[in-house]
């Protein structure tokens, strides 16, 4: 080959004499740096609130590489992501052929404070490189909280909460049409509302542009058990009842477009000491506080409730289950009865097995409700009148935070939290008390707190 030809390859793929004789031997210049690393960013799953987790992968033959992050409410103009305390960062990153993963933290309540964004992405962009999207996400940065009245005449109050400093507003007291309600729970854009006395079920549809509730056309509609008070619904719009005085599960079905309830013909199973219920996949779990007991059911595509094969469980110290919460791939239940909260993880066959250390000693005893944020639990007493804040470490384990209990003002038998922040009602001080959840999972109270509820809370729930 002549030294000519060689001469105009170079020349032909954009390189001058110049450059290649200036570059020396041991310079990137002489065979070019090439495209920078590739970013592919996972879609976190779910309605996303407060500080989002974004994981995502650099894929290339380059050297350490930074990153730029940042959000777009329309998938064309983007700005500049707030990262969270907590967060990796964002300089000399690590790159491979394979694909080296990262995550960046991203504080969307600094960025869009009180949105309700049904279409977010976020966008990783390495220097010199292909940037990556996430798909399209819903952010919810305001939510909406539903309160039970603790009184005989069933009413709700709605509040707007806004999920990064806490701060409720009072948007509008509605009545049920029930007696004796208790437990609520948000599905489907519906709060639903069981009611001890009269049995039935309210069901009342939400606004969100308004930011208001309506009562849907023929509630509250009527069970088939006595003492209906817990609530779960599923992802095939059966609306499972614990009906307390009775021991038995009401099934309903769900007409998603109308809001209205319809009976099951299956409804009326048994469940003796049923309090609180949980639904996983196909299957609805059921504390029995009486029997010291979990119950399994298989749920059937028509809603009937089958007994799985490894109900009841009775490991793990369980004594007197009445709360219970769901945590990915484990479950906790609290006993009423002393101060501990048993932890199980499920089983693919629907057994719950007993996770190492339980059952896990916690403040006091009385839990009536446990929520989950995150790697947090969060727990009220009743008539302890305190709040447990609880830390669940990579196992399983249930630990205290040092901090915990915390004065919730007096009784108090619920709570709700979602992106930082945390609320509890109470009964006789007649109080809302809200804390925000900081990057190393410390609470402190939010300003304004206590708010004033004007009415005893029994029950609360919040939406998506």
């Amino acid at each position: 080959m002549s030294i000519h030809f060689s001469i105009r390859l170079f020349l032909s793929a954009g390189l001058s004499i110049g450059a290649l004789l200036g570059a020396g031997c041991n310079s990137d210049a002489w065979w070019g740096t090439g495209p920078g690393a590739d970013a592919a960013v996972t879609t976190p799953s779910g309605v996303q609130t407060g500080p989002v987790t974004l994981v995502y992968t650099l894929t290339g033959d380059t050297g350490p590489t930074n990153v730029s992050v940042s959000f777009s409410t329309n998938g064309i103009t983007f700005q500049k992501a707030t990262r969270a305390s907590g967060s990796e960062g964002t300089k000399n990153l690590t790159v491979s052929r394979i694909g080296e993963e990262h995550t960046f933290l991203w504080d969307s309540g600094v960025d869009l404070p009180d949105a309700r964004a049904s279409s977010v992405f976020v966008r990783v962009e390495p220097e010199n490189g292909t940037p990556g999207n996430t798909e399209s996400m819903a952010l919810h940065n305001k939510r909406f909280l539903a309160t039970v009245e603790n009184a005989s005449s069933g009413r709700v109050r709605l509040y707007s909460l806004s999920t990064a400093d806490g701060v409720l507003t009072f948007r509008q007291s509605i009545s049920t049409g029930g007696v004796d309600p208790y437990d609520i729970i948000f599905d489907s854009g519906y709060f639903f509302v069981a009611h001890r006395t009269s049995n039935n079920i309210a069901v009342l549809k939400l606004d969100e542009a308004a930011e208001s509730l309506s009562v849907v056309q023929g509630s509250p509609f009527r069970g088939d058990g006595a003492g209906a008070k817990y609530l779960a619904m599923d992802d095939s719009n059966h609306l499972f009842v614990s009906n307390g005085g009775g021991g038995t599960l009401t099934i309903f079905d769900l007409n998603t477009s109308s809001g209205a309830l319809s009976l099951n013909p299956n409804s009326g199973a048994s469940a003796p000491g049923c309090r609180s219920i949980v639904v996983r996949s196909s299957r609805l779990y059921v504390a029995s506080e009486t029997a010291g007991e979990i119950l399994v059911f298989d749920i059937t595509s028509t809603g009937e409730l089958l007994q799985n094969g490894s109900s009841p469980v009775t490991g793990g110290d369980l004594a007197s289950p009445r709360a219970m919460a769901m945590f990915g791939t484990r479950i906790y239940a609290a006993n009423v009865g002393s101060g501990t909260i048993c932890g199980f993880n499920f089983q693919g066959s629907g057994d719950l097995s007993p996770i190492g250390g339980t059952p896990f000693s916690v403040s006091g005893s009385g839990a009536e409700e446990i929520v989950r944020n995150g790697s947090k639990l969060f727990g009220v007493n009743g008539s302890g009148g305190n709040l447990l804040a609880l830390t669940v470490d990579a196992f399983g384990v249930v630990g205290e935070d040092t901090a915990s209990p915390l004065a919730a003002g007096g009784p108090s038998f619920t709570v709700q939290s979602a992106g930082s922040v945390v609320v509890a009602g109470t009964t006789t001080p007649k109080q809302l008390r809200v804390w925000v959840l900081d990057a190393a999972g410390a609470l402190s109270e939010a300003s304004g707190s206590p708010v004033s509820a004007a009415v005893e809370i029994i029950r609360m729930a919040l939406s998506d």
